[in-house]
């Protein structure tokens, strides 16, 4: 009965947040067959972290998805969410409290870091790491993966967990919730989910067909204004605009 309740309550405090519904500009085909977890753009490329033991692996592509730039494996750990932060590229571990960190753009590895709990999603602001371990809670941690402080993450004040893949966009963090098919958009100074992003539209166009082909994939496009928007095992990458982004 309680549980039951929370659902309920859940319900009506998502009623009472606005949504908006993405539009889609371009569906671009998504090259490889990845179990996406992380996701950002950079200069005319798209960086794409993907997870699952001796599958895991960054890589970088043109938008067109026609070839790969570059591919690193990382067969001995879970990949998680990356991000680029101070010209590093940095890539999550799921459960080995590791970040890895490469040079870029040539995506060597040279350094890693530790960490102590899980990894899911990784995002930046410029100054500091925005991390999510799947909680309600998000981390900001210092150049040296140190935390500095936790932004606890609610919505009609009650918790919003199962916080993935990570976006930092300048005004807000967007984050994709694990099996849900819209994004939260975060406010980075009190936590407070602002709005719901609706992607029933890509997902009317994308027909997943297995139950862990997830919206999982989140990459802000500046010059744009647009987002680049996939999921686990997907067939296509959207680039959508958003109002108000």
């Amino acid at each position: 009965m309680y549980a039951f309740f929370l659902l309920v309550l859940s319900l009506e405090v998502y009623a009472k947040i606005p949504s908006v519904q993405v539009e889609v500009v371009n569906v671009l085909p998504h090259p490889g067959e990845g179990f996406t977890q992380g996701l950002f753009y950079h200069e005319g490329l798209l960086y794409e972290g993907t997870g699952l033991y001796h599958r895991s692996s960054i890589a970088s592509y043109q938008l067109n998805g026609a070839s790969f730039e570059k591919v690193v494996s990382l067969p001995r750990f879970f990949g998680e969410g990356i991000t680029l932060f101070k010209n590093k590229l940095y890539q999550l571990t799921w459960k080995a409290g590791r970040l890895f960190v490469y040079d870029f753009p040539g995506m060597e590895l040279s350094d890693s870091l530790s960490y102590k709990g899980d990894g899911w999603g990784l995002t930046s602001d410029g100054t500091h790491f925005i991390m999510g371990n799947g909680s309600d809670t998000l981390y900001f941690r210092d150049s040296n993966f140190q935390v500095l402080w936790r932004l606890p993450v609610r919505s009609e004040g009650l918790p919003v967990t199962n916080l993935n893949e990570l976006e930092y966009t300048g005004e807000s963090i967007l984050a994709n919730i694990w099996f849900e098919n819209h994004i939260v958009d975060i406010d980075p100074q009190s936590g407070e989910v602002k709005r719901h992003i609706n992607c029933d539209r890509i997902f009317q166009i994308e027909n997943p067909q297995r139950p862990e082909q997830v919206l999982n994939g989140i990459a802000f496009n500046p010059e744009t204004k647009t987002l680049f928007l996939t999921g686990k095992y997907w067939k296509y990458i959207f680039e959508v605009k958003v109002p108000g982004l």
